[in-house]
């Protein structure tokens, strides 16, 4: 069992490691590919799209919780696990809906913006949104698969 924990812990600490590294490292890319008014644009965009992270209010937390509870309420169970995965499906559908909106409209009003190296916003930025969203949605899926496979056990 100890060795299974601490093999854990190792597996996690290396994971960090190469995370730290290779985000360095596409930091520095990115940077030096998109020239600095355009990593600006760029990192100025990540951190508003970003933004619905504050959203999840952890409910992936109450799915968990609901599945891994004993069959004895097993309607009632179900009935919240649906109805906070619709939740955030709604979230998420509300996000890219307002977002690309809002990104082809400021486009409408400022059609002299562009980036220098030539990519359409619109495109990056809705597939960039759509991304984020379908992260967002995955996260209660994720407490789902983990409440259905490890907290019975534990």
């Amino acid at each position: 069992m100890l060795n299974k924990l601490l093999s854990g812990f190792v597996f996690n600490i290396i994971n960090l490691i190469v995370q730290v590294f290779v985000g360095l490292f596409v930091f520095r890319a990115l940077l030096l590919y998109m020239g600095e008014s355009d990593f600006g644009y760029w990192a100025i965009t990540i951190a508003f799209i970003s933004q619905i992270s504050l959203f999840e209010l952890g409910i992936g937390l109450i799915i968990s919780r609901h599945v891994s509870r004993t069959d004895e309420l097993a309607t009632i169970r179900k009935n919240i696990v649906t109805n906070a995965i619709f939740v955030l499906a709604f979230f998420s559908a509300f996000y890219i809906v307002f977002f690309v909106l809002g990104i082809w409209s400021w486009l409408q009003f400022n059609p002299e913006f562009s980036l220098t190296t030539g990519e359409p916003i619109l495109v990056i930025t809705a597939l960039l949104v759509i991304s984020y969203a379908l992260n967002f949605l995955a996260g209660s899926l994720q407490g789902y698969l983990s409440a259905k496979f490890c907290f019975k056990r534990l």
